[in-house]
């Protein structure tokens, strides 16, 4: 139990400090699932470990704020988006769950 509270601020850590290195987003998107009754999980840190105390489901808008990559697989084409609900709730959603508006909508 000690080791993965460890790594998971292990990782937390490491995704912070990777975050302060890209830019900032300011993006929007809605979010999306195979299934239209999924809950997808709003997680406190961009880790499958992390507590997700929150949910979202298919068709709802975030603002996106900043991404960092994957390092629970280091699948390079998923990340993990910081994402902001319109009830103001905050948290990391993997960006396979997300579809990002198109530019200029």
């Amino acid at each position: 139990m000690k080791a993965q509270r460890l790594l998971v601020s292990m990782v937390g850590a490491i995704a912070t400090s990777l975050s302060f290195a890209l830019p900032s987003l300011a993006a929007f998107a809605t979010l999306t699932a195979s299934f239209t009754d999924a809950r997808i999980n709003v997680r406190q840190a961009p880790s499958v470990t992390a507590d997700a105390p929150d949910y979202g489901v298919p068709g709802d808008r975030v603002e996106v704020t900043r991404c960092v990559q994957d390092l629970d697989n280091r699948v390079t084409d998923r990340n993990w988006c910081l994402v902001r609900f319109e009830s103001g709730v905050e948290g990391w959603v993997r960006s396979d769950f997300l579809v990002f508006d198109e530019e200029g909508e």
